[in-house]
């Protein structure tokens, strides 16, 4: 994969997520006007598709923590790395 195509991928994904988020935001305004809660499902009657909802919301955010955390500890280790031996590769003493 080049460059560009990475990069088309990405911007592709961003617009597509925002695009849902704001159909979705816009369908809970749409629907309640200025009583929507801050959580939109909240909103919405207790049903088995809301259920279904929450526990897709659920899932979401629990096998998506481990992908965004993942390059943490790889990155403070860059950081030390860079601050120990400075921004040059020369001894900060």
């Amino acid at each position: 994969p080049t460059r560009a195509r990475m990069l088309g991928v990405i911007a592709g994904s961003v617009c597509l997520s925002a695009s849902i988020f704001g159909i979705l935001a816009s369908a809970g305004y749409y629907t309640f006007g200025d009583a929507v809660c801050s959580d939109l499902l909240l909103s919405y009657p207790e049903t088995p598709l809301l259920s279904l909802a929450r526990l897709a919301l659920t899932y979401v955010v629990l096998l998506s923590y481990p992908v965004v955390s993942y390059p943490v500890p790889y990155c403070c280790d860059s950081l030390l790395h860079l601050l120990s031996h400075g921004a040059c590769g020369v001894g900060s003493s």
